[in-house]
């Protein structure tokens, strides 16, 4: 998902908005959460630390999952979320006094059939946490 978002953000030049930027941090706390959790299950192997660490990812992915629902109602002009772009001067260069280019939260960049990316995120994110929580609570088949 990270990577799919920096490849539209660089390659299709689809700028992010504040809320889009939020969904992200979900799946930084993931790769996080699952690397520690794999150390730990290799330092310990008896804890059950992959239950725990299932368990905590499906948490992340839940709320993934409601936040990206949030952005999709904000799309759809349930909610109000106070997102303004910034516009870039073409004439500037890409230095560091530029300003950053964001998107505006209300208005997707991108839709597909009727579904927008945060549409697409909040399908993705659930379907990790539905995963997550399978693994969390199967029974050891050892």
């Amino acid at each position: 998902m990270l990577a799919s978002a920096h490849a539209f953000e660089n390659f299709g030049k689809m700028f992010p908005c504040e809320l889009c930027l939020k969904q992200r941090e979900p799946y930084w706390a993931a790769i996080f959460l699952a690397i520690s959790g794999l150390v730990l299950f290799r330092a310990k192997s008896n804890w059950p630390i992959l239950k725990v660490t299932n368990l905590l990812l499906g948490l992340v992915f839940l709320y993934g999952t409601g936040y990206a629902l949030y952005h999709s109602g904000v799309e759809w002009g349930l909610f109000e979320a106070g997102c303004q772009s910034v516009d870039l001067d073409p004439t500037q260069s890409l230095s560091l006094d530029a300003p950053i280019v964001v998107g505006k939260c209300d208005e997707p960049p991108l839709v597909i059939f009727g579904v927008t990316m945060a549409n697409m995120n909040a399908f993705a994110a659930m379907l990790l946490a539905m995963a997550s929580f399978m693994s969390a609570f199967r029974k050891n088949q050892n």
